[in-house]
């Protein structure tokens, strides 16, 4: 009974880990006194303690989280950001101007 019980115990504990470093990445927002490097770094810290575990946070997700999470002052810079997303390559322009000849 209770070698059951302590596999069980050993098997949660990581998880419960896991799944606090998981919220902790998830509730982590710039502050007014952290640099942006300071801010990224810790994201970057809480990223690498999930790798290859069900709890990893893609770099998709770290991207969307840290744009969202910025302060009002990056506002501009992150318009600029997703308008650069929008644009067409010189290759779909060009592409696009050839067949409408």
């Amino acid at each position: 009974m209770w070698t059951t019980l302590q596999a069980r115990l050993e098997n949660t504990g990581p998880h419960v880990g896991r799944t606090t470093i998981q919220r902790k990445f998830r509730a982590c927002r710039l502050q007014k006194d952290q640099t942006l490097r300071e801010y990224r770094t810790l994201l970057r810290h809480y990223c690498l303690q999930l790798i290859g575990t069900p709890q990893d946070i893609s770099d998709n997700e770290m991207c969307t989280h840290s744009y969202n999470n910025l302060r009002e002052q990056y506002s501009t810079m992150i318009k600029i950001r997703e308008i650069q997303i929008l644009l067409p390559t010189v290759e779909e322009t060009m592409d696009a101007l050839q067949r409408h000849q």
